[in-house]
């Protein structure tokens, strides 16, 4: 049996780990929480919703370069790379529009902020944020990070696609976890299955050109361990809790279908496609995070952590 056999080689960029970094860098404000966790939410959300977005584009694109489908245990290997671009709209977030309940913009601060994809600016230029509570307003309790300067994701993976029977083909799409140190590791998988519809054509054979469905889904996960230490709370004695145990983990899944038709001409060939896609993110913060009340020493510099402002899995 002769096997159809064609290997692609495109040339592949490292996966950027700024997107990691930053929300790293948010995480390093040792008041991330101090709003609680509707507000963690609210900001996290702002700040790293075009880096959901875009890397969920990265992952449903690429998968259809022809609407000619494999014989059996033919195979195509690819090494894909995926760009996704932001627009000016996603480079920046209102603060003031976010309806945070215990957090609010210190006074003479900016209430613009950088998302991931945002400038790379100055801290003067970025906004500082209170801690409202029933004790008081304790100010500059959390600044916020600026953004990479860099409005792309880039995503590689190898691609692997095989004909099985009736017209039909299995794509499969793998990179495996790279590691980023205190930045945390990214990995992300897909599968797709293309089916010819030229097959059901009347005089199919003679037909210039390939007709196929394609369906396809894709997981991308970020974990990023979080061990600093606030320095700004004062814990009550015999407070302890695993700090190597505490992460943040988000994850992007991305769902496509595309109706594509392609030439089957000698020279060159052309592709026309049509579909649907969606993208959902989510973010799991596990472990234990003090989370402040808004009571103060005598001092009124350090915020108080009791036992009860200790809470497991805030966002689970």
């Amino acid at each position: 049996m002769i096997y159809n056999v064609k290997i692609r080689f495109i040339i592949a960029l490292q996966v950027l780990a700024f997107p990691a970094a930053l929300s790293q860098s948010l995480l390093d404000q040792s008041a991330f929480f101090a709003g609680g966790t509707a507000d963690a939410q609210k900001i996290f959300q702002a700040y790293a919703g075009p880096w959901a977005s875009m890397y969920g584009h990265s992952l449903n694109n690429g998968w259809v370069n022809t609407a000619k489908t494999h014989k059996p245990f033919g195979f195509d290997l690819t090494i894909t790379n995926t760009v996704a671009i932001a627009p000016r709209s996603e480079k920046t977030f209102d603060i003031a529009e976010l309806g945070l309940n215990q957090l609010g913009k210190s006074n003479g601060s900016t209430t613009v902020a950088q998302t991931t994809v945002g400038n790379n600016n100055k801290k003067n230029d970025r906004p500082s944020l209170d801690l409202l509570s029933p004790y008081g307003t304790y100010s500059n309790v959390l600044s916020m990070p600026k953004g990479s300067g860099f409005p792309a994701t880039i995503l590689p993976a190898i691609q692997i696609g095989m004909g099985l029977m009736k017209e039909t083909e299995i794509s499969i799409r793998y990179s495996p976890p790279i590691n980023y140190g205190r930045y945390g590791t990214i990995n992300h998988w897909g599968i797709a299955m293309k089916h010819n519809l030229r097959q059901y054509l009347p005089a199919a054979r003679l037909l210039p050109f390939d007709i196929s469905v394609m369906a396809a889904i894709s997981q991308l996960n970020n974990k990023t361990d979080v061990t600093n230490d606030p320095q700004q709370y004062l814990f009550d004695p015999g407070i302890t809790f695993d700090k190597t145990d505490r992460s943040i983990k988000m994850g992007v899944t991305a769902w496509n279908t595309i109706l594509s038709a392609s030439t089957s001409l000698p020279f060159f060939n052309i592709i026309g496609s049509i579909g649907y896609s969606g993208i959902m993110a989510r973010m799991k913060a596990t472990g234990t995070y003090p989370i402040p009340s808004g009571e103060t020493d005598a001092s009124g510099n350090m915020l108080l952590i009791h036992r009860e402002n200790m809470v497991n899995d805030p966002m689970n």
